[in-house]
């Protein structure tokens, strides 16, 4: 049986992954764009809300935007590896917000892929997504994408785990439902553990999908996967820099199996 999944592939998936991690993984999960700009869902909320609403809301929403650019710039100047300070300014200069010029859309991806050099799991997770999807003019490239977006769930993200887990589903790379279900369902936990309320929303949608993959294993291999999670701890991000092309360079090494 197939599932139909909800469409997930989109960058500001990744930059909506997470509002509160839990105690151990804060320094590298805190934050994304819901807490890198004032009232920012009720700002992008208006702004679907038809013609009438975006009008009035544009004023508002770019001021709110440059304040927050100016604010995380200071930041990042004052701590050149601060991460958070580098995805956040990565989110704000995306080329998810129509108002981003050609310059911020080239920083944007250098400040991710900054980020995501130092560990960062959201940028990490949103760097791999732009591989996978050829975001900021990337060429595709299915397996650097997944390698950092397995190097993110590995090391307890749990949107990682649940665009891991898709993948696995999709048949992306290779077509396998015991992974599929571990994966969805280590991500359902971890947003439970980790009190986070925009995955703990967002993964509640999946949950017929992780009911119905756990129902196609065998008794063994659901004993097997459940087990799995039951056991399963992060292990810190591996990744190299390779500053001479710009581009991130990630490890295949990895703590834990896949």
């Amino acid at each position: 049986m197939r599932y139909a999944i909800l469409p997930l592939m989109t960058a500001l998936m990744f930059f909506l992954s997470s509002l509160t991690p839990g105690e151990g993984l804060a320094q590298n999960t805190e934050t994304d764009t819901l807490s890198c700009i004032p009232n920012y869902l009720e700002l992008r909320k208006l702004r679907g809300m038809g013609q009438e609403a975006a009008d009035a809301q544009e004023e508002a929403w770019t001021n709110a935007r440059i304040e927050a650019i100016n604010s995380w710039q200071k930041e990042h100047e004052a701590d050149i590896n601060n991460a958070r300070a580098k995805f956040c300014l990565a989110s704000l200069y995306s080329d998810l917000y129509p108002e981003s010029t050609d310059a911020e859309k080239s920083r944007s991806l250098e400040l991710l892929e900054e980020a995501a050099a130092l560990g960062y799991l959201p940028a990490m997770t949103s760097l791999g997504a732009a591989y996978l999807d050829g975001f900021y003019g990337l060429d595709p490239d299915l397996s650097r994408g997944e390698r950092l977006v397995r190097n993110a769930a590995n090391g307890g993200y749990s949107s990682a785990n649940l665009h891991l887990g898709l993948m696995y589903c999709r048949g992306d790379i290779i077509q396998d439902n015991e992974r599929c279900y571990r994966r969805l369902k280590l991500a359902w936990v971890l947003a439970r553990e980790q009190n986070d309320e925009f995955m703990i929303a967002w993964t509640h949608q999946y949950e017929p999908m992780i009911e119905g993959y756990g129902a196609e294993l065998s008794t063994i291999q659901k004993r097997k996967a459940d087990q799995w999670i039951e056991d399963w701890e992060p292990s810190p991000p591996s990744a190299q820099q390779n500053f001479g092309t710009g581009r991130l360079q990630p490890s295949s090494r990895f703590q834990k199996r896949p």
